[in-house]
């Protein structure tokens, strides 16, 4: 009975220690993924910054040709006065996507390129810490394992007594908690 309890507890620690091991996994494969997404935004960024610049030229001909048609006289004048129009709402359209690029790098790209640094170190760093207690855990146990083993022949021999196998057993049932807890 003790035996199936042991073996149990043994396969539901294995179950939880390869999700643990899942979870550090897929961490670790998702940072690739934002790095894409990083090397994407930032290339879209730069493309809206030259389009912005370029805008800003076209922009900048445009008001010329208005002011050039606006300094003439009779229906020269009215069209001069129309496309000034249409350069103003074009300069405001400009100005708002000037913020929006500038949002775009200021809230995504330049916090996401910080966080894609912290999660690749944090990532490491948890499976690294993971192993090492886990190996730690493990190793007690083992070493109860043994100990228990050892008390298992003496009583089988009569040099043990039956209460100090149990003890053993117990020893070795509370191991597999303390992995099981952890993990």
């Amino acid at each position: 009975l003790l035996a199936d309890e042991l073996a149990m507890a043994q396969s539901k620690s294995d179950i939880l220690h390869q999700n643990i091991l899942n979870v550090t996994t897929n961490l670790k494969r998702s940072i690739p993924m934002y790095q894409s997404f990083l090397k994407a935004a930032t290339q879209y960024h730069s493309s809206l910054l030259t389009a912005n610049e370029s805008a800003k030229q076209f922009l900048s001909a445009f008001s010329s040709l208005t002011s050039t048609a606006g300094s003439a006289q009779g229906s020269t004048a009215d069209l001069g006065a129309g496309l000034a129009e249409i350069v103003n709402h074009y300069i405001d359209l400009e100005k708002g996507r000037e913020e929006i690029i500038h949002t775009l790098f200021r809230e995504v790209i330049a916090p996401l390129g910080e966080r894609i640094h912290m999660f690749k170190e944090r990532a490491a760093e948890l499976e690294k810490d993971y192993k090492s207690l886990n190996k730690t855990e493990e190793a007690k146990l083992k070493k109860v394992e043994a100990s228990s083993e050892k008390m298992s022949k003496q009583a089988a021999k009569g040099k043990a007594s039956t209460d100090a196998l149990k003890d053993s057993l117990r020893g070795v049932t509370d191991a597999y908690s303390a992995i099981e807890e952890f993990r």
